[in-house]
């Protein structure tokens, strides 16, 4: 990208930003962001929004490592949790609600994963059940060989939100999600 995404616009908020008050205005309680490379550039963001966070001394190992920390540092009451990479900034509220309501209703299930035309996009919402798994968890591949080895106990949840599917990765990806948003 170039330049450090979190701290990327889309309108009035970073990327960041756009993430954490997704969850926030959805009534979820529990949120962490973990931060590493440039760990201090975040702190006012966060602090904007009130939000704390988790320092991953080793986030050079890869996103899998990162999300294992963040994983470590919520409330293990917990019934589940959602897990979204900071450059999917734009899922709806409205996504967030239906994958809530699929995990009230399908007590078997262990992965939710919302789905717009087919496509399996971002969030996923995981059990806690999940937690000691992903937490010893050390074989190639990271979260996603993880979560395959339990697609039968995963959901497809259909959501009317192409934005599930459009992450930030390139300067022109940003500009289509500024346009967009």
């Amino acid at each position: 990208m170039g330049d450090f995404k979190p701290l990327l616009s889309i309108g009035p908020r970073t990327l960041l930003g756009h993430t954490i008050n997704l969850f926030q205005i959805c009534g979820i309680a529990d949120i962490v962001v973990v931060k590493g490379h440039k760990s201090q550039e975040l702190q006012q963001e966060l602090d904007r929004y009130h939000c704390p966070s988790v320092f991953h001394e080793q986030f050079a190992n890869g996103m899998f490592s990162s999300v294992q920390a963040g994983v470590k540092a919520l409330d293990p009451a917990n019934k589940a949790f959602f897990l979204l990479p900071v450059d999917i900034p734009l899922v709806q509220p409205s996504t967030v609600s239906t994958l809530l309501n699929a995990l009230n209703q399908a007590p078997s299930a262990l992965v939710f994963y919302p789905v717009y035309r087919s496509r399996r996009g971002h969030p996923p919402l995981i059990r806690s059940d999940l937690v000691d798994e992903i937490l010893s968890f050390d074989d190639q591949g990271g979260l996603q060989v993880l979560l395959k080895k339990h697609h039968r106990h995963a959901r497809n949840v259909p959501v009317n939100d192409p934005f599930i599917l459009l992450d930030a990765d390139t300067p022109d990806d940003l500009d289509f999600l500024r346009e967009h948003h």
